[in-house]
């Protein structure tokens, strides 16, 4: 809970629930192309981000640890971990777990839902106009088609589970590289990245993914009763 490690509670029902709400649209919205945000955006990006973390399964967000926990705990704190599964956790929950009939349950956030923690917007890029010629004549039928792409005050959560600072759990690092980009951030010196940006920043070296994958193999075979000399 303290450190960022990714885990699960597990809320125990015997019997599926027949009725399933998908979640509304929750993000930050989108913004023109060469949107350039300043200080008072990233303000409103926080308050945003800290009132939807007051709902109940939004404890998600520290479960799942990595940037979204350390994100989530500018709002919460570790043992808010612990208080559930809610009682949400049949609109915004997962099975992570089903033997026997018996299905395990826990909170869970939906990909809208972790962008709007990370301060992701949908920022356009470009427009194409079309024209078409319906009866060869004179008919033009004329529309238009818009395409945008994602850009973020902080890197999502799978960009970051696949970043070289991603080693299963918060280390100094890790703390020190967030307390710079916030820094930067208030200093009106950080901008907005896409996804693709944030890979390369983030790439660092590039054996860590490989080495966190070996590792939790090794943990995996361990308590499986597997030991090594």
């Amino acid at each position: 809970m303290e450190r960022g490690i990714p885990f699960h509670t597990r809320l125990v029902l015997e019997y599926p629930p027949l009725l399933y709400k998908p979640s509304p649209y929750i993000g930050l919205g989108w913004r023109a192309q060469n949107y350039q945000p300043d200080a008072a955006d990233y303000a409103a990006y926080e308050t945003a981000r800290n009132a939807f973390l007051r709902f109940s399964y939004a404890r998600a967000a520290l479960l799942r640890g990595g940037i979204l926990w350390r994100l989530a705990m500018e709002a919460l704190e570790p043992n808010d971990a612990v208080q559930g599964p809610s009682d949400h956790i049949i609109n915004h929950g997962l099975v992570i777990l089903s033997s026997n009939g018996v299905q395990y349950w826990d909170d869970n956030l939906s990909e809208n839902e972790c962008d709007l923690i990370c301060g992701v917007y949908k920022v356009y890029t470009s427009m194409f106009v079309l024209q078409v010629n319906l009866n060869n004549i004179s008919n033009f039928w004329t529309g238009q088609i818009d395409q945008s792409s994602d850009k973020s005050w902080w890197p999502k959560h799978s960009v970051w589970e696949k970043s070289g600072l991603n080693v299963g759990y918060w280390t100094r690092d890790c703390e020190i590289w967030f307390k710079n980009r916030l820094e930067a951030i208030r200093a009106g010196t950080a901008s907005l990245r896409t996804s693709k940006q944030w890979k390369t920043s983030l790439k660092l070296d590039h054996r860590t993914h490989r080495l966190v994958h070996a590792y939790d193999h090794a943990a995996a075979m361990y308590l499986a009763g597997h030991h090594f000399n």
